[in-house]
């Protein structure tokens, strides 16, 4: 595709790169635009988006180095050394998911926020920012699909983009594109579902069982090295299926029965 969007002297703008800028602009567009909901201050609002945003890229990229080391080198120092040589790329999404929620429990606690009703708020922009993300992985040729012969297919042929080499040239499912349409679909739903929800807590759960389920099916169309597998499945399907399960029951044990709802 294209992983390099144009050059300018010493400098290269990477389609991945930009794009993921956009999805984190897209979020706090959204968020500021509709602060309102929950009559938050936007010196606050910009306090939470900056916890956020470092917990998720550090969240990322440690567990895609714990995940995803074997394919950085023989020995720890390759890998460590080949992790910050393609840092602008590798992050595996549930790790920033998991670090963000409990770094922006630990703010919001810390500055009396109520948590439910906060992160309903803040879980709506996710699957936005996410939709935007994947087609910066789509233009980078990283979190491919496996081969595919089939109309509906894509080719990499750009040998600059991060695809298995054995697949450039190979049609493959566009998994990045499918994901993000999929995530378009969780965003309008979250989105459209605000207004009318009737816990807090409820529209965060639904986002966790909705969003899990989802990349669990398309892990298995996922062509590229994902940290091994257990009992045929990658850790992040193993992830996304049992953050949809705890989170079917916080909602079912906790939420709907007003045992934990704050104000």
């Amino acid at each position: 595709m294209h992983p390099v969007l144009f050059t300018l002297g010493p400098v290269t703008i990477a389609s991945y790169g930009l794009m993921n800028a956009l999805a984190y602009f897209a979020c706090i567009g959204y968020l500021i635009h509709y602060r309102k909901r929950i009559n938050i201050e936007k010196t606050m609002l910009w306090d939470i988006v900056f916890v956020i945003i470092i917990s998720a890229i550090l969240g990322g990229k440690i567990a895609f180095f714990i995940f995803g080391r074997a394919e950085l080198g023989a020995t720890f120092a390759e890998q460590v050394k080949n992790f910050f040589l393609t840092f602008r790329y590798g992050v595996v999404f549930f790790g920033g998911l998991i670090l963000a929620v409990a770094s922006m429990l630990v703010f919001m606690k810390k500055k009396k926020l109520p948590v439910l009703k906060t992160a309903d708020f803040l879980i709506i922009a996710v699957p936005l920012g996410q939709a935007i993300g994947r087609i910066g992985c789509f233009l980078a040729g990283c979190c491919h699909g496996r081969e595919w012969h089939s109309a509906w297919a894509v080719t990499f042929t750009d040998p600059r983009s991060v695809v298995d080499p054995q697949l450039l040239g190979i049609p493959v499912y566009p998994v990045q594109l499918w994901e993000s349409a999929v995530c378009l679909v969780i965003f309008a739903i979250l989105h459209f579902s605000y207004a009318k929800k009737k816990h807090n807590g409820g529209i965060f759960s639904a986002y966790v069982v909705m969003y899990g389920l989802a990349r669990a099916g398309l892990e298995y169309f996922r062509g590229d090295y994902r940290g091994g597998f257990y009992m045929g499945m990658s850790p992040s399907q193993w992830i996304g299926i049992l953050a949809a399960i705890a989170a079917t029951v916080f909602y079912f044990g906790f939420v709907k029965r007003g045992v934990y709802d704050d104000k």
